[in-house]
């Protein structure tokens, strides 16, 4: 993937949006043994974006955005300083080699678009945090020994998982948006996306809170709102429902609420259900997304190029079919039976044009000055024509 310059200004903004999706995250937190941790984790998410789409300073962004997401841990979570850090710098480490990945496997810069591109975005995620998830498993069981290694590995990489699945998206089709030329149509388009977001927002709500009876609260009544997101505005716009959706289900099922908190068991079985069903729904709409995009891009380019084919046709004017010609003259006739000279018609009926000589036969007949003068030559010997 080809270095692309970042705005100073946008750097910072997608730095700081990472801080805040790490903050957004301990509104959601829940026990692993003795430990407090997230259901989903955006910061990861955004971490990754930053570093896709900084050609500079990458090293810098990557320490310091691990180390201060290490703070947060520490700060809202209450962890070890120690192991707050280490799991901040394995996160930064994780999000780099994700990004290296992809920058290594394609020469195009990430498209959200192509499949292949989505494909191999969902391979990395799914492979990089399972082994960071792994790593600060192993961080998290030593430090704190009364914690689960297998429970607190698959939390955190569910969690990080999510985050990157659906606030990548979101962060690439923003940018890609904001800095697309033309913005026909951009007020009914915003529009648009403020009622799925809403629409998505409030049938969560009822979804997973307790405002409807039990046999009303099916998460399958979210489903119409994202696919009206993939297939209005891609996998961008299905992340974005997405990612409302976990924030919600993440929120009600620590809490012991919504359809995937069911009576008899634990948080922790709550939390896996909800980021294993939102994980898989982001890796179907994702890829329904960009198949959408796909398709979209495939007929605005076979449109610019009918476009194209019909202005250069539309300058070019060919002669074609049979042309009434004299036989003594070789005057033609046109539609409005008219006689004309061939050079005439020629030039009224296509784009050529005639520069007139004298070929040697006729100068030899004509130029009484010519070398091998001889009258009447072209008529022994015409021309063809």
């Amino acid at each position: 993937m080809p270095e692309r310059p970042l705005n100073p200004l946008l750097h910072v903004t997608l730095v700081a949006a990472c801080l805040a999706g790490a903050e957004l995250a301990h509104l959601s937190p829940f026990y692993v043994g003795e430990l407090q941790m997230p259901v989903v984790w955006p910061a990861a998410g955004i971490l990754i974006a930053v570093l896709m789409l900084a050609a500079r300073l990458r090293a810098v962004t990557l320490v310091i955005t691990s180390v201060l997401m290490g703070g947060i841990l520490h700060w809202h979570y209450d962890w070890p300083l120690a192991l707050s850090i280490g799991v901040g710098l394995t996160q930064g480490l994780e999000a780099w080699l994700g990004a290296f990945l992809l920058h290594r496997l394609f020469a195009e810069p990430f498209s959200l678009a192509s499949t292949r591109h989505i494909g191999a975005f969902i391979a990395t995620v799914i492979g990089t945090t399972m082994i960071g998830g792994l790593v600060i498993a192993e961080l998290v069981t030593v430090t704190l020994t009364n914690t689960p290694v297998r429970e607190a590995w698959l939390t955190w990489w569910f969690a990080d998982a999510l985050g990157m699945l659906l606030a990548t998206p979101i962060v690439l089709g923003s940018i890609a948006t904001w800095s697309s030329r033309g913005t026909g149509g951009l007020g009914r388009r915003v529009l648009e996306a403020l009622v799925v977001m809403g629409g998505t927002a409030l049938t969560n709500y009822a979804v997973f809170s307790d405002v409807l009876p039990p046999y009303m609260r099916l998460p399958a009544y979210v489903l119409p709102w994202f696919v009206w997101a993939s297939f209005r505005f891609g996998s961008g716009g299905a992340a974005t429902a997405l990612f409302i959706t976990s924030l919600f289900a993440a929120w009600y099922a620590v809490q012991g609420l919504g359809p995937f908190a069911r009576p008899g068991e634990g948080p922790d079985a709550w939390v896996l259900r909800t980021q294993g069903a939102a994980s898989m729904a982001a890796l179907s709409f994702m890829l329904l997304g960009s198949l959408v995009d796909e398709r979209r891009r495939a007929l605005l380019e076979r449109d610019a190029l009918v476009e194209k084919l019909q202005a250069t046709l539309s300058g070019l004017r060919i002669l074609q079919g049979m042309i009434p010609i004299c036989a003594w003259c070789h005057k033609i006739r046109d539609d409005a039976g008219y006689w004309q000279q061939i050079e005439t018609y020629v030039e009224a009926h296509s784009a050529a044009t005639f520069s007139h000589s004298i070929c040697p036969t006729c100068t030899m007949e004509h130029d009484p000055t010519a070398p091998g003068h001889a009258p009447g030559l072209a008529a022994l010997n015409p021309t063809p024509r």
